[in-house]
């Protein structure tokens, strides 16, 4: 996936030559020649890296470099300095900048630098870094970021939040993400999943009842409203459950109260309530199977996780997290091969997050010699075999490079498209150009 860089320079030809060099590396390129320009491109463009030029004329690169880390905190900044600011550069770091470069810029340290920060760089985008708790959610992309961040936020009222996503996106790991960076993070979330308790069961798990209230209830039981007084509340799969339930449920909301069954009493509850589902809440409110009070009163702060094919540049993450879950459990040292993940990325992964981890724990315990390629994963994802007539005189690597020479054609010499297609790298692509000595055609940019 092709990376958006951001140059911020006053030096015009710089930016069109440092640009045209990037285009030609696979990246998109865009340029800025001040702040103004700058803000523009990153209020239309979702920008991956920034290269800052120290000297802006009159403006000032440290003064810009605090506006965007103020106002765009997860992009990393590569300070552009020229000889005799170095001191500067190593300053405008310890003011957020993640590295610096030296002009006149070798194109090759820049990649590398880009490669290091900006390329499925777990260290770089650690979660610890912005948030107090993170219970397991791993992600650089976008918009998991930006819901993340408002989420954040919205954790330090008592308002209910709802949580919509597809099944398998970890809409429970996002309401402990909430609970954790909330003030009632020193008592314990309590959760339920409504779908797994027919209705007359889940009446009495979540309100509780008293003694003598039916047949067998020989003592007073307290429902799990009851108990996350003082805490949050997480209910899992709310779009389930009967209209009479959510009307208790609105109740206990709105006014902090409920009634165990079988009793008189009313008991007072402080309860944050968070909720999830899968299913679309306000197409129920409109086929009335779900209350339009209790959507309205739960609509003021709505969180929608992406599908996995939405963010597959969380792919390379999540899987090195697995990995090396599977391996500290079971003392394995398990590889994955670099064409795995051009399969893992062309895949639309309808089960979501859940469905990786079964895919590649599945290929972690079946995998051979401890090295996970194409053919430990499901049969449904490998490819196709391919016959093909055996030529004594066509050697192996006359055969990859003929492979990659046409693929560099169809994708126009982009490394990064070429690669993907190939399901390797973009490193072993470039290590088997060098080795077979591809030439490589200027591309109009």
């Amino acid at each position: 996936m092709k990376q958006n860089i951001l140059i911020v320079d006053d030096q015009e030809m710089h930016n069109i030559s440092l640009s045209r060099l990037l285009k030609i590396r696979g990246y998109n390129a865009f340029s800025a020649l001040n702040g103004s320009s700058a803000f523009n491109i990153l209020l239309d463009k979702q920008i991956d890296m920034i290269l800052l030029d120290i000297m802006l004329g009159e403006e000032s690169g440290m003064d810009l470099l605090l506006k965007f880390a103020d106002k765009y905190p997860r992009i990393p900044v590569i300070m552009i300095t020229a000889y005799g600011t170095i001191s500067t550069a190593v300053i405008s770091m310890q003011a957020g900048a993640v590295d610096y470069i030296q002009k006149p810029i070798s194109i090759e340290h820049l990649v590398s630098l880009i490669e290091k920060y900006c390329n499925n760089n777990i260290e770089q985008f650690e979660l610890q870094k912005y948030f107090s708790h993170t219970h397991g959610i791993i992600t650089r992309n976008r918009k998991m970021l930006e819901l993340l961040e408002k989420a954040s936020l919205y954790a330090s009222t008592d308002l209910p939040a709802l949580i919509n996503g597809e099944s398998g996106t970890g809409k429970e790991l996002l309401a402990e993400f909430i609970h954790s960076n909330s003030l009632r993070r020193n008592q314990q979330l309590q959760k339920i999943n409504c779908a797994a308790f027919p209705e007359s069961l889940l009446d009495n798990e979540l309100f509780g009842h008293d003694r003598g209230a039916f047949t067998g209830a020989d003592k007073q039981y307290k429902g799990i409203f009851e108990r996350s007084h003082n805490s949050s509340l997480f209910l899992d799969e709310l779009g389930d459950m009967s209209m009479a339930l959510q009307a208790k449920i609105l109740r206990a909301i709105q006014n902090k109260e409920l009634r165990r069954i079988g009793g008189k009493e009313i008991i007072k509850v402080d309860v944050r309530f968070i909720a999830a589902t899968n299913k679309d809440l306000y197409t129920l409110v409109q086929q009335n199977s779900f209350r339009e009070d209790l959507f309205y009163r739960l609509n003021t702060g709505i969180f929608t996780i992406p599908p996995l094919r939405e963010r597959k540049d969380d792919i390379p993450l999540l899987v090195k997290n697995i990995v090396d879950k599977y391996n500290r459990d079971y003392q394995k040292e398990i590889f994955i091969k670099d064409d795995v993940f051009g399969k893992l990325m062309d895949y639309d992964w309808p089960g979501n997050i859940r469905e990786l981890i079964n895919i590649i724990s599945y290929s972690c315990a079946t995998s051979l010699n401890d090295t996970i390629g194409v053919d430990s994963l499901p049969e449904f994802m490998k490819p196709a075999v391919k016959t093909r007539e055996f030529n004594p005189i066509e050697t192996e690597p006359e055969i990859d490079r003929e492979r990659i020479e046409l693929a560099l054609q169809k994708y126009n010499y982009n490394k990064i498209d070429t690669a993907k297609a190939l399901g390797i790298s973009r490193t072993t692509l470039y290590r088997k150009i060098t080795r077979y000595r591809i030439s490589l055609k200027k591309v109009d940019v």
